[in-house]
This record gives structure tokens, C-alpha cells and sequence, in this order.
């Protein structure tokens, strides 16, 4: 549903962001913040199914997306799962 933004920061409000991104020393090539309710943010109505190393969500009826983990994800839940 989100497309590259499922990565996004939620925040409350975006007023001063501009000029807190421009001091970020280490940040990724994009980067999306989203304004909204950060306890209202639900994505329990999605079906989503974790396969090897991915998910696969079901938007609706006619729409799925396909999303690997990040290789760090991949390594870290290789190591928690063989603990």
C-alpha cells in the first residue's frame, strides 16, 4: 500500500523537520516522515504472510507487494532464530 514510504518515520507534526534533516550526517538516500497519529498508525488490516527472507502483503483484491527484508534483518533473524 505504501510503496517505498513502508519504511517511513511517523511523527506528529512536521513543522522543523526541514531543518533537523539538513543536519543529519548519516541518513539513507531517501528518507520518508509522514504526518500523522503515531497511535492511531494501524496496519493490522492488511493480510500479510512472512515468507524466507520477505513479505508478501495482500492489499486487496487485485493488488499484492513482494518486499525483502534488508539483509541486516535477514542476518539478525537468522541469528535469533538458531539461539
Amino acid at each position: 500500500m505504501y510503496g517505498p514510504a513502508r519504511h517511513a518515520i511517523v511523527v506528529s507534526n512536521l513543522d522543523g523537520i526541514k531543518e533537523k534533516l539538513v543536519e543529519l550526517d548519516d541518513c539513507p538516500e531517501d528518507l520518508y516522515i509522514i504526518e500523522g497519529d503515531i497511535d492511531a498508525f494501524d496496519d493490522s488490516s492488511f493480510d500479510a504472510d512472512e515468507l524466507d527472507g520477505a513479505v508478501c502483503v495482500q492489499l486487496n483484491e487485485r493488488q499484492l507487494r513482494y518486499s525483502r527484508f534488508p539483509k541486516i534483518l535477514c542476518l539478525v533473524a537468522q541469528r535469533v532464530s538458531s539461539v
